[in-house]
């Protein structure tokens, strides 16, 4: 459930805003640092080209998440990924009590977030209260990198799979391993085509959850 600040199902609440450097940069337990090897932009518009922009990235505060569960926030709009090569983003992720691999963070991207998309998933690493390491703060095994051609081939091996004989049907969701990262599956999605678009983090279902999962080598 995408909505955001409203209690769900499962009684989460999740709280979307934004973080940035100039308003966080001090901020206890953890400061915000720019990623490392992002440069902020210069406001050429000014006089004195000294004067860089503000540099911030996208919130989700999340409470009572179940096993299971997961929020996020979401938008529409129109883009066609064929022309690139991969998606990434910079995750950092901190929690009072919270252990590496408790919670991972999804990217969903499809013409809707219910029966055409497709899901790229990564657990993630925890940044310790009191540091100011960028590089423990935005840590390598949370940098989220998708490459768009690994989409279009889980793709063509959910196309090419089989369940009791017959066709994976495209509405039962069909998850493949990219070493620890996870691909779902679900319906006919396009790359070429995507409107829609969601970020958020799930809170895995301990022990097993009778998916449908394949091994991407």
């Amino acid at each position: 459930d995408p909505s955001m600040g409203l209690v769900a199902s499962d009684n989460s609440e999740v709280n979307v805003a934004n973080v940035n450097i100039e308003e966080n940069g001090t901020r206890s337990p953890i400061p915000y640092v720019v990623p490392p090897g992002i440069n902020r932009q210069v406001d050429w518009s000014n006089n004195n080209y000294n004067v860089q922009l503000n540099e911030q990235s996208l919130s989700l505060e999340v409470k009572n998440l179940k096993d299971g569960y997961g929020r996020g926030a979401y938008r529409t709009a129109s883009h066609d990924f064929r022309p690139y090569g991969n998606l990434e983003m910079f995750i950092h992720a901190e929690g009072e009590y919270l252990q590496d691999g408790d919670f991972s963070a999804f990217i969903r991207v499809g013409t809707d977030d219910k029966y055409n998309y497709y899901e790229y998933e990564i657990p993630l690493k925890i940044t310790p209260y009191g540091t100011v390491s960028e590089d423990l703060i935005w840590p390598v095994e949370n940098r989220l990198l998708v490459k768009i051609k690994k989409l279009q081939e889980a793709k063509v091996k959910r196309d090419e799979a089989l369940l009791n004989g017959s066709s994976w049907p495209l509405d039962i969701p069909l998850e493949y391993y990219d070493g620890v990262s996870k691909i779902t599956i679900v319906g006919t999605p396009d790359v070429g085509k995507v409107r829609y678009y969601m970020v958020g983090v799930k809170y895995p279902l301990k022990g097993s959850d009778g998916s449908n999962a394949m091994d991407d080598g």
